[in-house]
């Protein structure tokens, strides 16, 4: 009986935890891709493959995606 309560008790705790767990660790995927796009961006802005126009609308692109 004892064990039978132990069991739930953990199934409770550990079903309540993560989910916050796992909607932190998507916050932090997604910025860390926001902050990969942009740093690609930055390089393929220095390298001339995009000028300074297309580098502005792409950034505001990601931005707003990630908002």
């Amino acid at each position: 009986m004892v064990g039978i309560i132990i069991a739930a008790t953990l199934i409770w705790f550990f079903s309540s935890i993560f989910p916050e767990i796992i909607q932190r660790t998507k916050t932090l995927t997604t910025v860390a891709k926001k902050d990969e796009a942009i740093e690609i961006l930055k390089i393929r802005l220095a390298k001339g493959e995009i000028t300074k126009e297309e580098y502005i609308e792409m950034r505001k692109l990601l931005e707003e995606e990630t908002k």
